[in-house]
């Protein structure tokens, strides 16, 4: 199994732009998010054209290389750290760009597309990818949004007290159809995994597909396609999908607010 890890997009905003709103709205719903589907089909374009980058790439070089075996999967390893709002689109714009499964904002629900108009053009993306022919040689994707500074200040509050900063983290039920948005503060008794914030997207059509169990980990979510073209999820089933770390005094000024987002969140799921 080969791994290759991508970041992209120029001229995002600086980051030196970055006040306590982006940090707060990090907790806030897609549909409060000011220009949230602008972001979304900014990150299918972004991971559309590194995916095709690096696939060019395995099928001009990686294949010939002596210590490339044609059976091996190959796997390609991205996160979301493009703008300062990064992280924002959780997994939505994998689910459209390989499964062509698009998040609205306005429903919070998914509808299925096989393209988008990229921003500020008239060019056409193309959305699931996983199931066009000329993308097989891809046999998963491991992707993060949550991948940042903040996992380590998560890691630290998991086995010890964090005493100058509270670690908030936002996390996705899958298995509850009612309160699927939760937050959890992150302490000793109870701590966030290494692994958690780690999806895996198999490809269903792969020359070479992963194996389920390659990644078979508690803070790991695979998602996949079963026999009834359904997407699924398999291992954790409460990913985090944000998370805030904030000096104690500012959650005390902004605790509510966090708390009322995220009641937003389910209200209108």
């Amino acid at each position: 199994m080969k791994l290759q890890q991508l970041i992209s997009k120029k001229n995002g905003a600086e980051e030196n732009t970055r006040d306590i709103r982006n940090y707060l709205n990090m907790f806030s719903p897609p549909y409060e998010q000011e220009n949230f589907d602008y972001e979304l089909k900014e990150s299918i374009v972004r991971y559309s054209n590194a995916l095709s980058n690096r696939l060019k790439l395995y099928k001009e070089n990686y294949k010939k290389c002596d210590w490339v075996k044609k059976e091996d999967p190959f796997v390609i390893a991205m996160a979301s750290y493009a703008q300062v709002d990064y992280g924002r689109e959780y997994i939505y714009g994998m689910l459209a760009l390989l499964f062509g499964v698009y998040f609205e904002e306005q429903n919070l629900g998914y509808t299925l597309k096989d393209s988008i108009i990229k921003n500020n053009s008239q060019s056409s993306i193309p959305l699931g990818v996983f199931f066009n022919e000329s993308f097989k040689d891809i046999s998963a994707i491991i992707f993060s949004s949550t991948t940042t500074i903040g996992k380590v200040s998560a890691t630290i509050a998991s086995k010890e007290d964090y005493a100058q900063n509270t670690v908030l983290t936002l996390y996705h039920d899958l298995m509850d159809e009612d309160i699927p948005f939760k937050i959890n503060i992150v302490t000793p008794n109870s701590a966030e995994l290494l692994e958690d914030g780690l999806f895996i997207f198999h490809n269903p059509n792969a020359s070479n597909p992963l194996d389920l169990k390659f990644f078979n980990s508690p803070g790991i979510t695979q998602i996949f396609i079963d026999k009834n073209m359904r997407v699924r999820y398999t291992g954790n089933h409460c990913p985090t999908i944000a998370r805030l770390d904030l000096p104690n005094e500012l959650i005390n000024i902004f605790g509510d607010r966090i708390f009322r987002q995220v009641e937003a969140y389910n209200y209108n799921y």
